[in-house]
């Protein structure tokens, strides 16, 4: 699951809401993973950032940060999560990974949720049958559909 919120018990965001032009706010990210069925190997999870989003360095758990990638160029971020047990999340909590990014709108997003991040994709192999098992999230913008307290109010000013 890739979810998005303003609202954060995990970090303490700040910024308009809705999100202004030109006026930079900062928005919690959570990548969460659950396997119903086989041991998952070499687990991977990417989204691509816009250029007006940018990373703030705030990751949870703190000991992920050596997992977690930023390319400049292609601006992709990368999760490496391991290896992923079978009904992980299912029975007991599931694997989770929270960061910041700060999103500055631009002009031609006014009136309008402005994107925060493209849908994410998750890789793994899996173990009973040797192939490579790839789920893919929606794109994430500032509409926040899973923030009950600031979801549905991101359009643009």
């Amino acid at each position: 699951a890739q979810k998005g919120f303003y609202k954060s018990s995990d970090f303490e965001n700040s910024g308009p809401m809705p999100p202004e032009v030109g006026n930079t706010t900062t928005y919690t990210i959570i990548w969460s993973i659950k396997n119903y069925a086989a041991d998952q190997k070499n687990v991977k999870v990417k989204a691509i950032l816009p250029k007006n989003v940018t990373l703030t360095g705030k990751i949870l758990p703190e000991n992920e940060g050596s997992n977690f990638s930023f390319d400049i160029l292609s601006r992709e971020i990368v999760w490496s999560a391991r290896d992923i047990l079978s009904k992980t999340g299912v029975n007991g909590d599931p694997v989770a990974l929270s960061f910041q990014v700060a999103l500055t709108p631009t002009d031609d997003q006014k009136s309008s949720a402005a994107k925060i991040m493209s849908g994410g994709e998750i890789t793994g192999e899996n173990q009973f049958t040797n192939n490579v098992t790839t789920f893919e999230t929606d794109p994430l913008d500032s509409s926040l559909p899973d923030d009950y307290a600031h979801g549905k109010g991101g359009v643009v000013q």
